[in-house]
């Protein structure tokens, strides 16, 4: 008769009490294996259904592995761990039939119970090879050999021999890891994520290569999952931070500064357990007089799996009031984040390369990645895709809404002394592009120009003596506009301003209108319906149309004009001759992978008659004051002959 004390009281197997004082096949000195089997995604039944469902999932699982072998000696360990004994020299194939055989019993269930449809088996497989191996070193094989199952992707069985050799690795670079910190023998490199559509710098990411003695080289994802087991990556992380200060203190990062354009650098989500890591952060940065906002701090996806999110969090908000911005990395591998989009201080998702590599070859999948870059996009946050694959991968990838791209080749990755120089025409310096059309249609910084469509457009004077304009003769549909490229409106914020000079009453003629993947955005500045207005339409093709509108202005004037967009509030502004329209009636849908833009047309309306002077393109909405200071620039011009008004603002 078996105590209740070394019976498991929810299951009725035996208990680990048993196990290590009891069990016959254990104490007899000859040869037994064992399963131990970790349950899959069990925090989630209990999230999702409670704990009364995740203790039948328990009993469920129990009676799988107690069925599975009639000689067998199921065992709970704790928690979601069990362990299966079975005495003999029990062959591979016996051993893959039995954990076969439980997973199968498990599979059968899930098509009739909810919570356990949620869940899987991944188990480590080990045989005691001689007696003067002890119970407790088996299970602790077992234990680690079930672990790598997880790593690799759950729902598996491994077996410890294949994976002796790998065990032994990770276990000499946990000895060594100590000895290299003090060493300095981790090296800094720089990959930079480049935005989908004009190529310019979004973000860096940063990667510790680990240079060992013997002249091998491990990436972060070959050391990382090993330290965290045993928890040295938090000395780790630390070193490693100081180190990427050092280095930012030593050149000239301004420029990246005034852009918002982040170092982002990996660190475990141990270190926001205890609070501690914001005094840390603190003590670095005062040390090398390097703002915290240089930096952006990237954990894995898997962290929001664990069974200490709430703490977690906490720590993650400790560390965003300090004014460091966060990303999650290997983002779909799981899709625990996609529950916590907008209650965790995360601003950046980087795709998991390998989840995207695999879906970007199946249609189906493909669905599902624009489907969840919409989600996040919605969410205003940045996506980011890393390792991914051709010129069509890219544009799809654009098209779903990806702000940014790494590529992960070998020559992408640079060194110290080189990232810089490599960055240094990446760094957008001014986040405006200015055109006043004086002979010609290149933008002031000379890096964007335009083309016409027809012979209908012209040069003139425009609003000042120091600024030309383009005249517009009219036409039909798509007739005598000027085409500029689509790399002006990479972001999704933005503001236009220009001055326009309409001179015929028309119905719906766009100054400006850009065509994006799956709607538009147009700027109507005259239009003789409702008496006449001036609006600003966004058209989502399967929602209809969103207007934010204003007063009309005058036929045969020149009159300022500015609207703008903000991704983060949903919200547009129109302001005439620096005087404040309405805010948007309702939330304004985001608009995402810009594909064309026209000026003085579209492809709906006949073209527009009139001029446009100093057109301004802004990749960021434009405050109130940003407005009336741009305004009151052009009033002192030579020449000027625009609307002078005298600026006010609404109280509102």
């Amino acid at each position: 008769m078996i105590g209740n004390d070394k019976k498991d009281y929810l299951t009725q197997l035996y208990n680990r009490k048993w196990l290590f004082e009891d069990c016959p096949v254990c104490d007899s000195g000859g040869r037994f294996s064992i399963i131990y089997m970790d349950v899959d995604n069990f925090k989630a039944v209990n999230d999702l259904y409670g704990h009364k469902e995740g203790d039948k999932v328990l009993k469920l699982v129990a009676d799988a592995i107690r069925d599975s072998d009639k000689e067998g000696y199921p065992v709970r360990m704790s928690g979601d761990e069990f362990v299966l004994v079975l005495n003999g020299a029990r062959t591979r194939e016996d051993l893959i039939t039995v954990y076969e055989r439980i997973v199968r019993r498990i599979g059968n269930l899930q098509k009739s119970e909810a919570g356990i449809a949620l869940i899987s088996l991944s188990a480590g497989i080990v045989t005691r090879e001689n007696d003067d191996q002890s119970l407790q070193e088996v299970i602790s094989l077992g234990d680690d050999a079930m672990y790598k199952a997880k790593r690799e992707g759950k729902r598996r069985g491994v077996f410890y021999e294949d994976i002796r050799e790998k065990i032994l690795h990770d276990r000499r670079i946990e000895e060594e890891a100590p000895v290299a910190v003090e060493n300095d023998d981790f090296e800094l490199c720089f990959n930079p994520l480049l935005n989908m559509q004009n190529g310019m710098l979004e973000m860096t990411r940063v990667l510790a290569y680990w240079h060992r003695p013997d002249g091998s080289v491990l990436e972060p994802s070959e050391y990382r999952p090993v330290l965290e087991g045993n928890s040295y990556v938090r000395m780790l992380d630390i070193y490693l931070l100081d180190k990427l200060f050092k280095y930012l203190s030593s050149v000239d990062i301004s420029d990246m500064l005034n852009r918002d354009i982040r170092f982002c650098i990996e660190l475990s989500w141990l270190n926001f357990l205890d609070g501690g890591l914001a005094e840390e952060l603190i003590q670095i940065s005062g040390k090398y007089g390097v703002s915290l906002s240089a930096i952006n701090i990237s954990l894995a996806e898997q962290a929001l799996t664990g069974r200490d999110v709430k703490r977690l969090v906490f720590g993650m908000n400790k560390v965003s009031e300090l004014g460091i911005s966060m990303s999650i990395k290997n983002y779909g591998s799981s899709f625990a984040s996609v529950k916590y989009l907008n209650s965790i201080p995360v601003r950046t998702f980087l795709f998991d390369s390998r989840w995207l590599s695999e879906s970007l070859g199946e249609p189906a999948d493909r669905k599902l990645v624009k489907s969840v870059t919409r989600l996040t996009k919605d969410a205003h946050k940045q996506v980011i895709a890393i390792g991914y694959g051709d010129v069509i991968d890219t544009q799809f990838l654009t098209d779903c809404g990806c702000d940014a791209f790494g590529n992960k080749a070998a020559s992408f990755i640079f060194k110290p002394d080189d990232y810089m120089g490599f960055v240094a025409d990446k760094i957008p310096r001014d986040d405006c592009e200015v055109f006043d059309f004086k002979g010609d249609l290149l933008s002031n910084s000379g890096r964007i120009r335009g083309s016409f469509i027809g012979d209908g457009v012209t040069f003139a004077k425009g609003v000042s003596d120091n600024r030309g304009a383009l005249h517009f003769s009219g036409g039909e549909i798509g007739e005598n506009v000027v085409e500029l490229p689509k790399e002006l409106f990479a972001r999704n914020s933005f503001s236009i301003a220009l001055w326009v000079f309409p001179e015929k009453e028309m119905n719906w003629a766009s100054a400006v209108y850009a065509r994006y993947n799956g709607g538009f955005i147009s700027f109507v500045p005259y239009t003789n319906a409702d008496d006449g207005i001036s609006v600003f339409r966004i058209s989502v093709d399967d929602e209809g149309f969103f207007d934010t509108t204003y007063r009309a202005i005058r036929l045969n004037e020149w009159s300022h004009l500015c609207f703008t967009y903000d991704e983060m509030s949903e919200s547009v502004r129109i302001y005439i001759n620096g005087r404040k329209g309405p805010l948007s009636p309702t939330r304004m849908p985001t608009m995402i992978g810009c594909r064309q833009v026209l000026l003085g047309g579209d492809p709906f309306q006949k073209s527009y008659v009139g001029a446009i002077s100093s057109l301004c393109i802004y990749s960021y909405a434009l405050s109130d004051r940003e407005v009336e200071d741009l305004y009151k620039t052009y009033v002192p011009e030579p020449g000027f002959c625009g609307s002078s008004e005298e600026y006010w603002m609404d109280a509102k």
